[in-house]
């Protein structure tokens, strides 16, 4: 966590480093931290990006901060940020099996089953 704090220090812009803060904040279990960073992370990244890396770093962040808000049992937020994730990267297929994890929490099956077999159907095609 130190070097991750040392780095905001010298480039407060970097998207990419208050991402890896939130990941090591998340595997704390310091939610209420990790979505911050990935708040930071997300407000840093170009909203309009051109590119596919920025975009996938984008939706990265929003699947993060959606695994964070899931296990907050936040699911409604969780499932806004892996929608958002899917919008900007269409193959992603974590997001996609993390949302139907959190349809799953909320009782709506069909949903889930959707989004697993629509996860194992991008990973076949990989």
């Amino acid at each position: 966590m130190t070097n991750y704090n040392q780095a905001i220090e010298f480039n407060s812009k970097d998207a990419n480093v208050y991402k890896g803060r939130g990941d090591v904040k998340a595997l704390s279990g310091d939610f209420d931290g990790a979505i911050a960073d990935y708040e930071q992370a997300i407000q840093l990244d170009p909203k309009h990006a051109h590119a596919k890396q920025l975009n996938a770093n984008h939706a990265h962040a929003y699947s993060s901060r959606g695994h964070a808000y899931y296990q907050q049992e936040n699911y409604e937020k969780a499932i806004n940020d892996y929608n958002e994730a899917i919008r900007l990267t269409p193959n992603f297929a974590n997001a996609y099996r993390n949302r139907a994890n959190a349809f799953k929490k909320q009782g709506e099956n069909e949903k889930a089953d959707a989004d697993f077999v629509k996860a194992a159907e991008v990973e076949s095609s990989r």
